[in-house]
């Protein structure tokens, strides 16, 4: 057997330096309980759910227009356009994110909500954010981090928007809501 050059003792090392290994590392560390990981080195990532506003659908048979650029507008205010949301078993939510389009700028606002149903009429809205009055163009609003733990055994989650009464804006725009969510 030939004795190792400097050559092959570099390539060992790029091998043992990828990605897949140093996850690999960490996972194991985290198994034995090393206190570099249980500081958080390895704490669980944000991730997110995105859920355009052409798939949200109308409480009843209203008028309302789908765009191309995936979101909707020019319904009746008051009405409520939900969509479902799927997350996994045990998944935190932090918050959402509520993405409309104004133009022009008006006074005109609007809310959603991620709403718990237990099908036996005890659900609730567990989560709300507001859209800002008199903004052109397109805004993000993020509602207050209220962790909210995923029970799919027990619960449905819906995620709703509607126009607020008062102000009208035909061109108020529902564009999409982002869930802010962590695994366990």
């Amino acid at each position: 057997m030939r004795e190792p050059t400097r050559l092959d003792r570099r390539t060992t090392w790029r091998r043992w330096r990828s990605p897949r290994r140093v996850l690999t590392s960490l996972a194991l560390l985290a198994a034995i309980g090393h206190p570099a990981v249980r500081a958080g080195l390895a704490a669980p990532v944000l991730q997110y759910l995105n859920i355009s506003g052409n798939t949200f659908t109308p409480a009843g048979d209203v008028t309302y227009s789908r765009q191309v650029i995936g979101c909707v507008n020019q319904m009746p205010q008051n009405v409520a356009f939900s969509a479902p949301v799927h997350l996994p078993q045990g998944a935190i939510v932090r918050s959402i994110r509520l993405q409309t389009y104004d133009d022009p700028a008006s006074a005109a606002t609007s809310t959603a909500s991620l709403i718990v149903d237990d099908g036996k009429g005890n659900g609730g809205i567990a989560l709300t954010v507001k859209s800002r009055a008199n903004v052109a163009g397109f805004q993000a609003n993020d509602s207050p981090v209220t962790p909210l733990t995923i029970d799919n055994k027990r619960n449905s989650y819906v995620v709703e928007w509607r126009k607020d009464f008062g102000a009208n804006s035909n061109l108020l725009s529902l564009c999409g809501i982002r869930i802010a969510y962590r695994l366990p």
